[in-house]
């Protein structure tokens, strides 16, 4: 890689850390960005083999994002990002939540059959389809102690017994009837997680939100609903959802305006 290229990358960098702030100052010293530019910093850190700039950038998102748990390939960047800045502990931390939030990617980049077992994938960040998006493999030199340690990790009785825990309870799920023990079980699949819900018509009925937020604030842990309609979002539904712990709502812009869409991206 070139001296330019490099300078175009951390231009990249600067420009997309210049519009998150111009976001936060729009939005009253918080945090819209619904094009999730948030997600794309590691990447380029990456390319240009800035570990340490990862690094920090992930202790900002930490600090201004904690209840964002990230989506699955960004997930695997940061436990790249740990690994290689020697945190390996954490690194190991991170490995198994980007197999709990997709169970392929890591095979993926190990150049592995997919794990086969039945369980339901209520994301499409939960799909095998999501591997095939991901640009990082085991044979690239930069990353070969990386794909060592990973190959070894996941041999590990630490990774076994939470992989197995997180399959067990995956399978009963798939056929639980709504009870006492799938409530159980939910919690314990979430003890430590956001449980994301992406539902284009998630807010329709009035009375099956209201009925959800009240059952679902019994589980004890974090929501966020991905498809909220913001026409149909209104305070007491507000109210419901923040009862029901949630953390944060991700809805659409739509318009068959071509100008206005472009507008709205701005």
């Amino acid at each position: 890689m070139t001296s330019k290229h490099v300078e175009r990358i951390k231009n990249k960098i600067t420009k997309i850390n210049r519009e998150l702030s111009a976001d936060k100052k729009r939005w009253g010293g918080y945090y819209d960005d619904s094009l999730g530019l948030r997600y794309l910093p590691p990447e380029l850190y990456l390319k240009i083999s800035d570990y340490s700039g990862a690094l920090r950038y992930y202790n900002w998102f930490d600090k201004n994002f904690p209840d964002d748990c990230g989506f699955p390939i960004f997930l695997f960047e940061w436990t790249i990002t740990l690994f290689k800045t020697k945190r390996i502990k954490q690194a190991e931390k991170k490995a198994m939540e980007t197999f709990y939030s997709n169970t392929y990617l890591i095979d993926k980049f190990l150049n592995k059959e997919f794990l086969d077992f039945d369980k339901s994938e209520n994301s499409n960040w939960e799909y095998s389809s999501l591997a095939e998006q991901l640009i990082y493999s085991k044979d690239q030199n930069e990353l070969i102690d990386f794909a060592d340690w990973l190959e070894n990790f996941i041999k590990t009785e630490k990774f076994y017994a939470f992989a197995n825990k997180f399959i067990g309870i995956e399978s009963v799920l798939k056929t639980e009837p709504i009870g006492e023990k799938r409530t159980k079980l939910v919690k314990e699949k979430y003890d430590l997680k956001i449980a994301i819900f992406e539902d284009d018509t998630f807010n329709l009925s009035k009375k099956w939100l209201k009925e959800f937020c009240e059952k679902f604030s019994r589980l004890g842990i974090k929501l966020l609903p991905i498809g909220v309609r913001a026409e149909l979002i209104d305070e007491e539904q507000i109210i419901w959802l923040k009862n029901a712990n949630c953390v944060s709502l991700v809805f659409g812009l739509e318009s068959g305006n071509e100008k206005i869409r472009r507008e709205i991206r701005q």
